[in-house]
């Protein structure tokens, strides 16, 4: 099962789902091209525990029940 690493040394936990940091930005008022908006979205992936954007994949092995 593929799986994240927190590199963060105080958190240093195993995630399995990353949690998702949207951030939104708009420019000046001034639009550039017609019917541009202008607003730029930018997503990120982080440790939903720590908030540490510095994460590895690890592969972490299930026993079967």
């Amino acid at each position: 099962m593929l799986a994240w690493k927190c590199l963060n040394p105080k958190c240093n936990r195993i995630i399995y789902q990353l949690a998702r940091i949207s951030n939104e930005t708009k420019p000046s008022t001034r639009q550039r091209f017609p019917g541009e908006s202008g607003r730029t979205i930018t997503e990120k992936y982080c440790c939903p525990f720590c908030l540490s954007i510095e994460f590895k994949p690890t592969e972490v092995h299930v026993e079967p029940e």
